[in-house]
């Protein structure tokens, strides 16, 4: 009987994890799962994180989502630059994505990560636009890079909830 019921949980903690993906997310240099995915080619993501669910889009911003369109986990936007599409933003709205500072930050409220932002990656990233209500209820700040062109963006939206997205900028 109790080997049984060891069993159940066993299996309940397996389905549990494969219902929540668990990734890691570097906020420092804009890491995913160890892999940097920004200015990759749509061929050489999809080769890092397999095939993705759905794809949209054209040429000039294409789209490669992950998850549900109701439950969409994480995306990856590509625009095209130099004669070929490059991944210029990660998007992670669902899921557990845990930075080695921050923990898991779609956790966190929009006020009390930005303040762990400034705290732990002050040294890297300056607040470039501070927390604002955006039309359609959207709440979001923005950090970029002292020295680069790494953004990190994180909000909430009333349909959506939590997210946090990772871009750099061509200039």
């Amino acid at each position: 009987m109790l080997i049984a019921a060891a069993r159940l949980a066993v299996a309940a903690s397996v389905a549990s994890a494969a219902v929540t993906p668990r990734h890691t997310v570097n906020l420092a240099n804009g890491r995913f799962d160890g892999h940097t995915i920004l200015g990759l080619t749509p061929a050489q993501v999809e080769a890092v994180l397999g095939r993705p669910d759905a794809t949209h889009g054209s040429k000039a911003r294409y789209v490669f989502d992950w998850g549900k369109a109701s439950d969409l986990r994480f995306r990856v936007i590509f625009t095209e630059q130099a004669a070929s599409e490059r991944a210029v933003l990660l998007g992670f709205e669902s899921g557990i994505y845990r930075d080695p500072k921050l923990g898991d930050v779609l956790k966190r409220k929009p006020a009390a990560f930005l303040s762990a932002m400034e705290a732990s990656y002050g040294d890297v990233y300056r607040l470039v636009s501070p927390l604002k209500h955006k039309p359609g209820g959207l709440y979001i700040g923005e950090f970029g890079q002292r020295a680069g062109t790494l953004h990190v963006s994180f909000g909430t939206h009333p349909k959506l909830g939590t997210f946090l997205t990772i871009w750099y900028s061509a200039g």
